[in-house]
């Protein structure tokens, strides 16, 4: 966003450019394919998981780096295909990350399992999003995303370093037994179970508001004369350590509190944190106010995106992780993609004050769908706690 505001790209563009990240939210239509295919040679070599992660994070720095070299101004058809492209792989290896990180952990070890994820994440941030500004300022856009596409040489060699996860899975010689095997089964099972769609609604629902503003960050502190360097130090900086505060107290609160006390919890922090900018936008520009609603809403989001995580995790089946760990985190995105692509529309049409307003509203029905599957979390908790205490 920061890259298409310098070059003056209009807010609807900008807006419009979130479409990109349908990816994530259509990422359970090929998720069967990375789950149960094997490539030549590779997947002999280092396993199911780490070969395709390997293959995805080739593919992903090549990709940044040619983001880095198209002009907005002049190829913004090209940039847009680039950008996809990225999205797309960057779909792709969340597939596999979320699948390995469920068949590697153990059930009660789901809530800390979400915080490491969480926390990892956001140090990945951290380095792609003040890191970029920071170098777009000192160098140009075209280092910054040359330098991002770099990164992922070390990564190439850390997923050469981890151990496969030990699932037993046999790949199917026959189209219509994998067909059976790994498009059918894993959505059946999830289907079959009790409140599956009341689930769907909910997770769609539960980040919505902070889905919905994320497109426009950029472009509303730019809007109150912040410059790169500044956002980068302000809202990366500290909103990096308010994060993983909430990350923590997420990690562990999950594995002690009720798991419908958290998702509520979870739900009504997100709320309450947006009317924050509606209050920043009559401050202005004020560093001081920047840091407090920065702190304040990254906290919330580190807190509630854990307690998404370990939820999620543990709705899925182990032997169908990938799949359905997918589905329902392409719910979650749902949002990102098609609802925060009008976002440029609606700040041009009321203004950030009403925008923001609007935005706090969009959570509000998973609160219905929260009390809806009361009974199910109650379970699911008794089950988690039952095999703590077993182990």
């Amino acid at each position: 966003q920061a890259y298409l505001k310098d070059f003056d790209i209009s807010l609807r563009t900008i807006g419009l450019f979130s479409i990109i990240t349908s990816a994530y939210t259509f990422k359970f239509l090929w998720a069967p394919l990375i789950d149960s295919i094997r490539l030549p040679y590779i997947t002999k070599l280092l396993g199911r998981r780490r070969s395709w992660l390997l293959v995805i994070q080739i593919m992903l720095g090549c990709a940044l780096f040619m983001v880095g070299q198209t002009n907005p101004s002049t190829h913004l058809l090209q940039l847009f295909i680039f950008v996809t492209a990225t999205a797309f792989l960057s779909a792709s290896q969340d597939i596999v990350i979320d699948a390995f990180r469920i068949e590697f952990m153990e059930e009660r070890e789901q809530g800390r399992g979400a915080a490491m994820l969480v926390f990892a994440y956001r140090i990945a941030m951290l380095v792609s999003s003040a890191g970029a500004l920071f170098l777009s300022d000192i160098y140009s856009w075209k280092i910054s995303y040359a330098v991002m596409g770099l990164c992922y040489v070390p990564i190439a060699f850390f997923t050469l370093m981890m151990p496969e996860p030990k699932v037993p899975f046999k790949f199917a010689d026959k189209f219509g037994v994998w067909f059976k095997n790994s498009c059918v089964e894993p959505f059946n099972d999830f289907f079959k179970r009790s409140g599956a769609i009341a689930i769907l609604f909910f997770i769609f629902f539960y980040k919505m508001s902070d889905a919905f503003i994320a497109p426009m960050l950029m472009p509303f502190y730019n809007e109150l004369d912040f410059t790169n360097t500044e956002i980068a130090t302000i809202v990366k900086i500290y909103g990096f350590a308010a994060t993983i505060l909430g990350t923590f107290i997420g990690g562990i609160l999950t594995d002690k509190v009720s798991l419908n006390k958290m998702l509520f919890y979870g739900v009504l922090l997100q709320i309450l944190t947006n009317l924050v900018f509606i209050m920043m936008y009559h401050q202005g520009h004020d560093a001081n106010f920047l840091i407090f609603t920065i702190a304040l809403e990254n906290f919330a989001n580190g807190l509630s995106a854990v307690v998404l995580v370990a939820y999620i995790s543990l709705l899925c089946n182990k032997h169908f992780s990938a799949t359905q760990y997918a589905l329902l985190s392409a719910v979650a995105a749902g949002t990102r993609s098609f609802l925060s692509a009008s976002s440029g529309i609606l700040v041009e049409q009321v203004g950030w004050e009403q925008f923001f307003a609007i935005s706090c509203l969009l959570s509000c029905p998973s609160f219905l769908f929260l009390y809806l599957l009361k009974h199910n979390h109650n379970k699911l908790h008794h089950d988690k706690i039952q095999k703590q205490h077993s182990v």
